[in-house]
């Protein structure tokens, strides 16, 4: 089995079942997320 950072998987599991916008309340918890996610809308576009 692949092994793979949690917000990367959170990030893929979303991108698959067509999720395109997320929010949230900023935070030091969140960040990871945010991070992989505009990595993933900057290569999607």
């Amino acid at each position: 089995m692949a092994k793979m950072p949690a917000m990367n998987a959170v990030v893929e599991v979303l991108k698959d079942e067509g999720v395109d916008t997320a929010f949230g309340c900023p935070g030091a918890a969140i960040l990871p997320s945010t991070k992989r996610w505009r990595r993933w809308a900057a290569s999607s576009t």
